[in-house]
């Protein structure tokens, strides 16, 4: 995942992790399931937020949300903003707003 980056691809799916990985769709299944805890979407949500979260941060002053969410996948920024506060527990825009007031109290000297 963190290679490929499979989670970008707004097509992904189990079947086509398994046929890149040569492998069948029940084995990554399980194996995601055992070591993550989580349903093959919820890992690849895992991954996407994770990587929105370090875009944000990166730049917080020039990430446009709708480029984001396509970028990772998202076949809407709707769908990308629910899955986000979801896993972050805000919205990308608060997430934003935290990180920009962070980075402007740091002291430079």
């Amino acid at each position: 995942m963190t290679e490929e980056k499979f989670y970008k691809n707004g097509d992904v799916s189990l079947e086509s992790v398994a046929e890149c990985l040569k492998t069948n769709r029940t084995y990554v299944s399980r194996a995601i399931n055992i070591f993550s805890g989580k349903t093959f979407y919820g890992y690849i949500h895992k991954y996407r937020i994770e990587e929105a979260t370090r875009q944000i941060v990166a730049d917080p002053g020039h990430v446009l949300f709708k480029q984001l969410a396509y970028d990772l996948g998202y076949s809407s920024v709707s769908v990308f903003s629910r899955i986000f506060q979801r896993e972050i527990g805000c919205t990308p825009s608060v997430y934003r707003k935290e990180v920009l007031a962070s980075s402007s109290q740091i002291d430079p000297a």
